[in-house]
C-alpha cells in the first residue's frame, strides 16, 4: 500500500482493508495491547485497550471488592461506548447489545454444559474436537443465533454419545488434562497419543467458558457483560481459598479439573512465545502431585515454531510416562480418592 497507493490488485480476497479502530485488551497478557500498539502506528488506526482488573484470591474476596471490580469495568465499557459514537458518529443500539450479549451467554452456557459432559466414562469428546469447537465461543461473529443452535446440535450429540457410552478414544485407558495451549501445527499428536488409549477429557483453563451464574435480574447490558467476563476469572477463587490455593486463575481450576474430570496425569505445553501461557506450568505440576497425586509430563513447544516441538520424542517419554500413571492409580487408590 505505501508503495502503491493503494491495496495491491493481487492481494488474496481483495486485501485488508485500513481498519476503523485496533481492539485490544489488558488481560492476563502483555501482547494483547502491546502488539496493538505496533499495528496501530503501522496501519495509522486508533488503539483503545479494554482493561480488567487483576485481583488475587485474597484480595478479590474482600469486603466490596468485587463490586468495586465491576465498577471499574461498566465505567470502563460506558467510555469505551462513547469514544465509538464519536468515532463513528453513530448511537449505539442498546437494544441490539442486549439481545447480543444474552445470546454469547446463553451460548457460553451450553459449551459449559457439553464439557460437564465430558466427566462420563468413557469421555464422549476429546481434546481435538474441544479446540475445533471452541472458537466460536471465543470469537462470535456473524449470526449469533445459528451458532447458538451449533453449539446446541454438539451438546446434544455429545449427550447422546453419554448415553449410549460411545467413546472418543477407543480403548480409553488415561484419562489426561491438558494446559496450555497445544501446538496447534500438530493436533494429529493427539491422534497418536488416543491410539494408545490417552484421551484428554478437559483442558486449558483460559479457553474454558465461566461457571454460569443468574444474570437474569441485571437490567444495564454493560454491567452483564462485566459480571459475565469477571466470573470467566474469577470464578474459581471462592473453592481456591477454601483449599487453601491462592492462585485462583490459572493453577487451582486444574485441581478441579484433575478431581472431577477424573484424571491420571496431565500433559503441560511450555510455549516459548507466550510467558502467560507458561509461567504457571511448573506450579500446576507440583500442585497436582501434591494435592491429588496426578503426575505430569512436560512436552516443551510452541504454538507458532513447529521445529520446537519434537512428537516422536514426545510419544517416546509418553510410553516410559504411562508406568508413572499406573503406579499413582495405586497410589490414589490406597489413599481413598474417588479414582
Amino acid at each position: 500500500m505505501k508503495d502503491l497507493g493503494e491495496i495491491p490488485p493481487e492481494a488474496p480476497m481483495g486485501g485488508m482493508p485500513k481498519p476503523v479502530l485496533l481492539m485490544s485488551a489488558g488481560s492476563l497478557c502483555d501482547a494483547r495491547y502491546k502488539w496493538f500498539q505496533a499495528l496501530g502506528r503501522y496501519l495509522d488506526a486508533p488503539v483503545w485497550v479494554l482493561e480488567l482488573p487483576h485481583l488475587g484470591v485474597k484480595e478479590g474476596l474482600m469486603e466490596g471488592a468485587y463490586d468495586q471490580a465491576i465498577r471499574f469495568m461498566v465505567e470502563e465499557l460506558r467510555e469505551f461506548v462513547g469514544f465509538l459514537e464519536k468515532l463513528l458518529g453513530k448511537k449505539m443500539d442498546w437494544d441490539k447489545l442486549e439481545d447480543i450479549s444474552n445470546d454469547i451467554i446463553d451460548m457460553n452456557r451450553i459449551w459449559y454444559e457439553t464439557n460437564e459432559l465430558r466427566k462420563a466414562r468413557p469421555c464422549p469428546m476429546h481434546s481435538r474436537d474441544f479446540w475445533t469447537c471452541m472458537t466460536g465461543c471465543l470469537y462470535p461473529a456473524g449470526d449469533l443465533k445459528a451458532l447458538k443452535k451449533m453449539y446446541q446440535d454438539l451438546y446434544d450429540e455429545v449427550k447422546y454419545r453419554v448415553e449410549n457410552k460411545i467413546a472418543a478414544c477407543p480403548n480409553e485407558k488415561y484419562r489426561l488434562v491438558f494446559a496450555e495451549l497445544p501446538p496447534w501445527h500438530s493436533l494429529k499428536f493427539f491422534d497418536r497419543l488416543a491410539e494408545r488409549g490417552w484421551s484428554f477429557v478437559v483442558e486449558s483453563w483460559a479457553y474454558h467458558p465461566p461457571k454460569p451464574i443468574d444474570l437474569s435480574q441485571v437490567k444495564d447490558p454493560l454491567e452483564r457483560i462485566a459480571k459475565f467476563t469477571y466470573q470467566w476469572f474469577a470464578g474459581y477463587f471462592e473453592e481456591s481459598e477454601k483449599q487453601g490455593e491462592q492462585m485462583g486463575y490459572f493453577g487451582y481450576p486444574y485441581l478441579e479439573y484433575a478431581r472431577d474430570w477424573q484424571c491420571d496425569g496431565a500433559l503441560l505445553h511450555p510455549l516459548l512465545s507466550c510467558r502467560t501461557a507458561t509461567n504457571h506450568l511448573m506450579y500446576v505440576q507440583d500442585r497436582l502431585i501434591q494435592k491429588s497425586n496426578v503426575p505430569s509430563l512436560v512436552a516443551s513447544g510452541d504454538i507458532v515454531d513447529l521445529t520446537l516441538f519434537d512428537p516422536e520424542d514426545t510419544l517416546r517419554r509418553a510410553e516410559a510416562f504411562e508406568e508413572t500413571m499406573d503406579h499413582y492409580k495405586e497410589v490414589r487408590k490406597k489413599e481413598g480418592l474417588g479414582w
